[in-house]
């Protein structure tokens, strides 16, 4: 997934290709096509990986914890990723309605829970602007 992140992200969902894909791992294409039945499959599981994997960072944070802990743990996880990590964000376009959608739900549960810290600790009106923002 990481390898197929960094390639949608640097050349884009289009210029991206299963065998430098592929070659970037050491197998081949015909072996990636196994995993893959084609570049979209590869690409929205790639799309989802990378969201479910702030989801998951959030799972490890108690729902009682300060802002600057869940901030920290999506830290974590974009940094781990940088390379990759933004293929959701820049590439969403690409994927089908159904898939955006998805994408969209575990998105916006990430900014549900960031929103909800900000509610409690800094009660103002414009908490989810304020919880996307340091999200983009």
């Amino acid at each position: 997934m990481d390898a197929a992140g960094r390639a949608f992200s640097e050349h884009g969902y289009h210029a991206a290709s299963m065998e430098e894909i592929a070659a970037s791992v050491g197998i081949t294409a015909a072996a990636l096509y196994r995993h893959f039945p084609n570049k979209y499959a590869l690409f929205a599981e790639c799309a989802n990986v990378m969201v479910d994997r702030l989801v998951a960072a959030l799972g490890e944070v108690a729902p009682e914890a300060a802002l600057a802990d869940v901030l920290a743990a999506l830290t974590r996880v974009t940094v781990a990723h940088r390379a990759s990590g933004g293929v959701y964000r820049w590439e969403a376009r690409y994927l089908n309605r159904e898939d955006r959608q998805v994408l969209r739900t575990k998105f916006g549960y990430v900014v549900g829970r960031v929103t909800d810290v900000l509610r409690r600790e800094y009660p103002l009106s414009d908490e989810h602007l304020r919880a996307a923002a340091p999200l983009a």
